[in-house]
């Protein structure tokens, strides 16, 4: 009979230990919104700051854009690398397309607006209030204009734990 009891008593207590809890197991679906301010280098890569509303926290963070190689569906498309400063990181993966010819600046150079889809790229680190990132989406539209400034609102979410 003693046995019967602690053998229980043992399958109650690796239930409890392996089960596991409402607070490390929910991810949590975040809004997120904001503008970003970015420069068009020589070299196709942007370089800017990031003005970001993470749920109810304001933050502002710099961003980096590598070009990824071309991609017959989307004529733009990077990988962006958001640092803020707290120190918090992730990376997007970025693809959209031209949406309309504002004006012609110089021969080869115009100005156009654009509207793109970001997503947390999961293969690269996330630090700070992006620690744990396991999805998401962000909705970009913008414009460059002939000085290759790029303006930007996005809006969307991530998952965060």
């Amino acid at each position: 009979m003693h046995t019967s009891r602690y053998l229980l008593m043992g399958a109650a207590l690796l239930t409890i230990l392996v089960m596991p809890t409402g607070s490390s197991a929910q991810v949590v679906r975040t809004p997120v919104k904001g503008k970003i301010f970015n420069n068009l280098m020589a070299d196709g890569r942007t370089l800017g700051v990031v003005a970001l509303k993470l749920d109810d926290e304001k933050i502002e963070c710099a961003i980096v854009g590598d070009p990824l190689p071309f991609d017959a569906n989307f004529s733009l498309k990077f990988i962006h690398t958001v640092v803020c400063e707290d120190h918090s990181q992730i990376s997007l993966l970025t693809q959209g397309n031209v949406t309309g010819f504002l004006e012609v600046c110089s021969p080869g150079v115009a100005a156009v607006s654009f509207r793109e889809i970001s997503i947390p790229d999961l293969t690269r680190p996330s630090k700070g209030l992006f620690a744990g990132v396991t999805g998401g989406s962000l909705t970009i539209t913008g414009t460059v204009n002939c000085q290759l400034e790029v303006d930007m609102k996005f809006e969307g979410y991530v998952y965060l734990p």
